[in-house]
This record gives structure tokens, C-alpha cells and sequence, in this order.
């Protein structure tokens, strides 16, 4: 069966449009994977992210507290603890562009604090939105946040909850996050299009002279 120019043409950039619309598999970072030790700094390669003023702490060497309150389940969460460094705001960033999924928050010795994320691309605000956490337990918060590269936390205010401690912290865990680009599998497929684009047109010109 012969295909004419324009249908291959056509099929060719239909491949390469529907691979290019398949996302990337979402990540779900638990910070499960790194040490055990009670608080240890998160290493800015850890998920391909820079990670500024974070921790990862294990629940099991805390006592009553957010901390140990907002692990979803497992044994470690990340520790915002921007306050360490006379720092109000800490950040996950990517030389890529990158989506915010959700993630499960909590204050760690404050009832109700606000927490406020934004979401940039460069110096550019794309969102924005504040939460109120409590020491209880973990809230979800959902973002879906396409298109940015570079994600800053602060949180603030509230009352002690009577825990022991004190300050502006909070507890991260189970982030998701999706790299806003196609999975190898779809690259394969857009390279497959184009190489029958290039194919079909080769095979017109030899046509051509012969």
C-alpha cells in the first residue's frame, strides 16, 4: 500500500505531537532513602533537585512534635529549617522545567501557621498560595503547578503547641513532582516521525532525478 506525501506527512507529525503530549511519570519523593541519623542535610543532587536550607530528619529520634507527627508513613520527612540559617524562605529548584504535584505538610512546634509556596519561572511569580498548618498531623495540599523551575516555602505565626520547641519550621513529605519533559519512550517516537519525514522526502527527490 502506498501512502501518499501528505498523509505520511500528516501521520509523521500526529506520532510526534501525541508523543510530545505524554507527560513524564510522576515522582514521589519520600525521603525514605536517605540516612537515618536525626537530622541530616539533604544533598542537592538528591531527585535530580537543589534542595536550599533542608534537612532530613528522622522521626524515631524526636519526640512529641511535628516532625514525628507528619511523616506519611515511613521513617524519614524533610525538615524546612531555613531558620537554621537566618533564612525565612527555603526552596527546591531545577535547571529544567518542573511540575508541583502535592505533598503533606505540617508545623512542627506551632498550631496554626501559615505556609506560604510560590511557584516561579526565573524571577517570574507563575503561583502562589498559603495554607494554615497545625502540629497534629500532615495536610495535603495540592498545587499542580506546570511550568516552573524553582519552588520557595515560608511559613510563619501561629501558637506554640506546647510541644517543647519552638521557631518557624515545618515538616515535607511525600512530594510529587514531574519533569516537564517527554519520557524517553515518547522522544523515541518523535525521532521515528521525523526520520519517516525525512525518509519519504528523500525517496520524492531521487524521484525526481531519476
Amino acid at each position: 500500500m502506498r501512502l501518499s506525501f501528505r498523509r505520511t506527512l500528516s501521520l509523521a507529525l500526529a506520532t510526534s505531537m501525541l508523543a510530545a503530549a505524554v507527560p513524564a511519570s510522576a515522582a514521589l519523593i519520600t525521603f525514605d532513602d536517605l540516612g537515618t541519623d536525626a537530622f541530616e542535610a539533604i544533598p542537592n543532587s538528591y531527585h535530580g533537585f537543589t534542595w536550599d536550607f533542608w534537612a532530613s530528619i528522622n522521626a524515631a529520634n524526636y519526640g512529641p512534635s511535628g516532625y514525628a507527627n507528619g511523616v506519611v508513613p515511613g521513617g524519614n520527612s524533610a525538615c524546612a529549617c531555613a531558620s537554621d540559617f537566618g533564612q525565612t524562605t527555603q526552596s527546591i529548584s531545577s535547571v529544567g522545567k518542573f511540575t508541583l504535584g502535592s505533598g503533606y505538610f505540617t508545623s512542627a512546634w506551632n498550631d496554626g501557621a501559615t505556609l506560604s509556596v510560590v511557584g516561579l519561572s526565573g524571577a517570574t511569580t507563575l503561583f502562589s498560595t498559603t495554607a494554615v498548618l497545625d502540629t497534629s498531623g500532615p495536610s495535603l495540599l495540592t498545587f499542580n503547578w506546570s511550568g516552573i523551575d524553582k519552588v520557595t516555602f515560608a511559613i510563619a505565626g501561629g501558637s506554640s503547641a506546647g510541644m517543647g520547641g519552638s521557631g518557624n519550621y515545618f515538616a515535607l513529605d511525600n512530594l510529587t513532582v514531574t519533569s516537564d519533559v517527554p519520557e524517553p519512550a515518547s522522544w523515541a517516537m518523535m525521532i521515528a516521525g521525523f526520520g519517516l519525514v525525512g525518509a519519504v522526502m528523500r525517496r520524492r527527490r531521487i524521484a525526481a532525478f531519476a
